[in-house]
């Protein structure tokens, strides 16, 4: 493992703070696209990822998160929904048991998850 991968997983940090500034569309779409760029069993990315900015969607979402209502303060929540029936096509029934990764890592220098105070709720 490179020194680099290794100092990325050390600085990654769970924000349960945000400010109330609006997250940029920039470092949205770079959040997207290193999700889209997830590795996935078969490359067959078996998710859904749902935007949320609506502040009654975030606080429906927090208590729905067993009441983690700090998700509600976030400006940006990106739900994770895992689709089973992706993985169950090319792995049958063990692709019908998977769940959506728990936890996505981006360079904390160019993490806006971190550097704008976002958060990732990723639910499968």
């Amino acid at each position: 493992m490179s020194k680099d991968v290794l100092g990325v997983i050390k600085e990654r940090r769970s924000i349960r703070s945000f400010k109330s500034d609006p997250l940029p569309e920039n470092a949205l779409n770079q959040i997207l696209e290193a999700a889209r760029w997830a590795p996935s069993a078969g490359n067959l990315q078996p998710w859904e990822l749902y935007i949320v900015r609506g502040e009654e969607q975030k606080k429906g979402l927090a208590k729905a998160a067993l009441g983690q209502m700090f998700l509600a303060e976030a400006p940006v929540v990106i739900v994770v929904c895992a689709v089973p029936s992706r993985s169950a096509r090319r792995y049958r029934e063990r692709g019908e048991n998977c769940t959506a990764s728990k936890t996505l890592l981006l360079p904390p220098k160019t993490s806006s998850c971190q550097q704008q105070q976002s958060v990732w709720e990723l639910a499968g």
